[in-house]
């Protein structure tokens, strides 16, 4: 297991606050990403975020042949490039048809040698581009016997056994504050709504530090401290995003089995094979996700005015 603390002197002190350099650079990389939005004529105006995980990476494409904008992450100021196959590294919204989002075709993690400032970046810069309501996929093992490869974990609660909180600061006003309800349950509520042929349940993620796949020896113990499904990212975006003032709703796919409960070993070739497998009827469950959103977003705002 691997730590890696970010302690800054503020970040994350009520409302969502950031110190004056956080704050500077994502409004920074805001401000490069609407400017290439110009350039190609588009003004996205976008309250939904999505990031993908592995192998989850079709909305994006589809956002893509519907006349969306992509911003490679490498004209992005201070957005980390992952490392990792099957994340392309691209931010692509400002669809000419359908419901637009900003959807994050790749994240970069911890296990790559990335600090928290760069794992979560990427949140920062959503919530600097306007986005309020955050969906965050990932790709996972599944623990709980009830929990299948190819099937869907909605997640409403988490546990994290790696140091990687973004909130660890050194001011005593914020250092032992609660996390609170940070999957929000009216998201997780009308996700579990939306039809669709795969199995879809809720259930408790359990983050690791990885790259290495966990040992039966640590499975057993996820299990028995409640986890139903364990994967190596995606809680400290939640937690940050969370503390931001962005409603989040999480996405397992389970794409294998954990060790021990498999028959061999288990291998990045399964888990992207099982994403493929199931890409179509989760795509098109994403799609109607985001759908719900952005209106539920526009609702919202029109009875604000």
């Amino acid at each position: 297991m691997f730590h890696v603390s970010l302690r800054t002197a503020s970040d994350g002190v009520g409302g969502g606050r950031l110190t004056a350099g956080q704050s500077a650079a994502a409004e920074q990389a805001a401000a490069a990403v609407r400017g290439r939005w110009a350039f190609h004529g588009r003004t996205p105006d976008c309250r939904v975020g999505v990031v993908l995980g592995s192998g989850l990476q079709e909305a994006a494409e589809q956002a893509l042949a519907r006349g969306a904008c992509a911003v490679d992450y490498r004209d992005i100021p201070g957005m980390p490039v992952p490392g990792v196959p099957d994340h392309a590294g691209r931010l692509i919204a400002g669809t000419t048809s359908g419901p637009d989002c900003i959807w994050m075709q790749g994240r970069c993690h911890g296990y790559e040698g990335r600090s928290l400032q760069e794992v979560t970046f990427s949140i920062r810069l959503l919530h600097a581009l306007g986005v309020r309501q955050l969906i965050l996929t990932n790709a996972a093992g599944a623990i709980a016997e009830s929990m299948q490869p190819g099937s869907f974990m909605l997640i409403d609660d988490h546990i994290t056994l790696v140091d990687l909180s973004p909130l660890n600061v050194e001011t005593e006003r914020c250092r032992f504050g609660g996390t609170g309800p940070v999957w929000n349950e009216r998201l997780l509520v009308a996700a579990a709504s939306i039809r669709t042929p795969l199995p879809i349940q809720r259930g408790c993620y359990a983050m690791m530090s990885g790259p290495n796949y966990e040992t039966p020896a640590e499975v057993r113990m996820l299990e028995r401290l409640g986890a139903d499904a364990v994967g190596m990212s995606t809680v400290p975006e939640a937690v940050l995003g969370h503390r931001l003032g962005m409603d989040v709703v999480g996405i397992s796919c389970l794409t294998n089995a954990a060790a021990g409960r498999c028959a061999g070993p288990v291998r990045h070739t399964d888990v992207t094979q099982t994403a493929a497998a199931v890409s179509g009827p989760f795509t098109a469950w994403l799609q109607n996700l985001v759908t719900l959103l952005v209106n539920d977003s526009a609702a919202q705002s029109r009875s604000s005015e």
